[in-house]
């Protein structure tokens, strides 16, 4: 009684797969021009250039770089 009810059940699909050809993943469909399919990333272009490092520093800060930095080059590490 299963078999017969299973067969019943996929009959129909399998009828409806056979029918109906999947088309190729690799062909695109003919007429109108390609369409784009990835979404734009929001990065800038790559020949951008972008600096990097450091930031303009507080003048406290950049006092206080400079002091040991003298320090540095005056008595040594």
């Amino acid at each position: 009684m299963r078999p017969l009810l299973l067969a019943a059940l996929l009959l129909p699909v399998a009828v409806q797969a056979l029918a109906q050809p999947a088309p190729s993943p690799g062909v695109r469909p003919r007429g109108g021009p390609a369409q784009e399919t990835s979404a734009p990333s929001p990065a800038p272009p790559a020949g951008t250039a972008t600096t990097t490092g450091s930031t303009s520093q507080d003048p406290g800060v950049k006092a206080m770089n400079d002091a040991e930095k003298a320090k540095v080059e005056a008595k040594g590490k």
